[in-house]
Order: C-alpha cells, then structure tokens, then sequence
C-alpha cells in the first residue's frame, strides 16, 4: 500500500516501473548502519533502568527487523518496537508516537523519542514527547541536538 501511494505520487503508472520502484526502496530500507556507540549506550540506559524502543517507518516486518536487531547484538536492549507498515501509520503523524506510548502503558510525557528528522522530531513533540535531535538533517532547527549517541545518557538524564 505504502509502495502504491508513493508510485502514484511520482505519477509511476507502468507496473514494471512500479516493480522496480518497490525492489530500490526496500533494498534501501534494509541498508541499516549504527553509528559508533549504540549498543553500548543501549546498554547503559537498560542498566540505568530505563527502556528504550524503535519506532520505525520500514517496509519490512518486524520480524526481520527484530532479526537486524539480534544480529547487531541491540535487541537484548530493546523493548519493543513498532513498525509503520503493520499499524498502518507513519512517523511523522502523531499517532504513531501515541500508539506506541500506549504499547509501553506510558503517558507520551514520559518518553523521550530519538531522530534526526525535523518533521518526526516534531510530530514526536506534538505527540507529547521530548524530541531529541541526534545528528539532526537540519542542524540548528531543533534543540536539544547531539553528534555521539553516547551523549544521550546525560540528556535523558536530565
């Protein structure tokens, strides 16, 4: 569906085209990379007593999500996560960040949601959430902005 809406979007008719549109954007979807010091960050927020989730606009399950995530040795780190393409809304619509406060059984004040995008940053704080803007695709739009992921012990924390 979400493939459809985008193919329709660009004004892509031609089923071959839409085929191939389909194959880049989940190829690129499943090109993941962490930045230097995520697991163990990850790490010191479980042991601080503090969860830590994904919110994520893919279009793969979240099985094979969660498999990256064993793979890359976070998932004993993670909560839960949520998966667009299964709940049938995407970051940046409030919703998605309510949905999963309330898979947490948290109000959305309670959580701190992590991106780099302003327009999720922002539908995050709309939601209710503190926005936190690591490596931010618009530096200096959004506050509080980081660059080493290990520095959000100290945001969260505070």
């Amino acid at each position: 569906e979400m493939v459809e809406a985008i193919t329709s979007r660009w004004g892509i008719t031609d089923p071959a085209q839409r085929r191939l549109v389909a194959s880049s954007i989940a190829a690129y979807s499943r090109e993941i990379h962490l930045y230097p010091g995520v697991p163990e960050t990850l790490k010191r927020l479980r042991e601080l007593g503090i969860g830590t989730g994904v919110i994520t606009n893919t279009f793969q399950s979240s099985q094979e999500k969660w498999a990256w995530f064993e793979q890359h040795n976070i998932a004993p780190y993670l909560d839960r996560m949520i998966s667009s393409i299964e709940v049938g809304v995407a970051k940046p619509e409030s919703a998605i960040y309510r949905l999963y406060a309330e898979k947490c059984g948290l109000r959305p004040e309670e959580i701190a949601f992590v991106g780099h995008d302003l327009n999720e940053l922002r539908g995050a704080q709309e939601a209710g959430m503190k926005g936190l803007a690591f490596r931010p695709d618009q530096p200096g739009t959004f506050e509080p902005e980081f660059y080493d992921f290990p520095d959000l012990v100290t945001l969260i924390q505070t």
